[in-house]
């Protein structure tokens, strides 16, 4: 059951989205380099596969929608670029983890590590650029949908600023992670497949971002920082 927003103050209801949202951020780099084989031959993509990442991807949208809508645009641009700054630490961290010796007797699993994440840095460095540009394309058009919409139509900023926002994410990462690695025509299949889970990850945390909201706000009167 989550918690009364009234017995907890608004800082810490900020802190604790803001936790969750880095947490997920720097996870992903855990799963970036899983892929996950998808079956799409119903819509003439055959079967194409996911970045097994997407599924803690798709947590942050929502909470910088949700942050956005109660604290306002600076707020959630704060969370972005302290997602960014979690997202180097496990990066470097990582990257010194597999250039540090093992002893003889591990080496088998040291190798298995190494071949793991070695190839990794080409996807971290998608995978940041990506979330960065799309998070913060998503805070400005949840803004722009929010000045014309007011108060009203929350899924409408909240769908519309994220299928803008996962378009160029998706674009970005994918062309950055494996253009000329895989065909064109794999590729291709990459970017449509993963742009239509995106989407229905999207329709699907709509009745979350209204809850979070709800939650959020509490019996606060907030003040938003744009």
């Amino acid at each position: 059951m989550m918690l009364s927003s009234n017995k907890i103050p608004a800082d810490m209801r900020f802190c604790m989205l803001a936790c969750v949202f880095m947490a997920s951020w720097g996870m992903m780099q855990l799963f970036v380099v899983k892929l996950v084989p998808m079956d799409l031959t119903w819509i003439g993509l055959g079967v194409t596969s996911f970045v097994l990442s997407e599924f803690l991807f798709a947590i942050t949208f929502p909470i910088t929608d949700v942050v956005t809508e109660v604290w306002g645009a600076r707020r959630a641009r704060l969370i972005v670029y302290g997602g960014a700054l979690v997202n180097l630490f496990v990066m470097l961290a990582l990257s010194l983890a597999v250039a540090l010796p093992s002893p003889e007797y591990w080496q088998p699993q040291n190798d298995a590590y190494t071949l793991l994440y070695a190839a990794a840095p080409r996807l971290w460095l998608a995978s940041i650029t990506a979330v960065v540009v799309s998070q913060l394309l998503d805070i400005y058009v949840f803004n722009v949908i929010r000045s014309m919409t007011g108060e009203r139509m929350l899924w409408l900023r909240n769908n519309g600023s994220t299928l803008v926002s996962q378009a160029v994410d998706t674009v970005i990462f994918y062309m950055i992670a494996f253009y000329g690695l895989i065909s064109n025509e794999a590729l291709f299949s990459l970017l449509v497949g993963n742009y239509l889970l995106k989407i229905l990850l999207s329709v699907l945390d709509t009745p979350l971002v209204y809850v979070l909201v709800r939650w959020a706000r509490g019996n606060d009167v907030l003040e938003k920082q744009n």
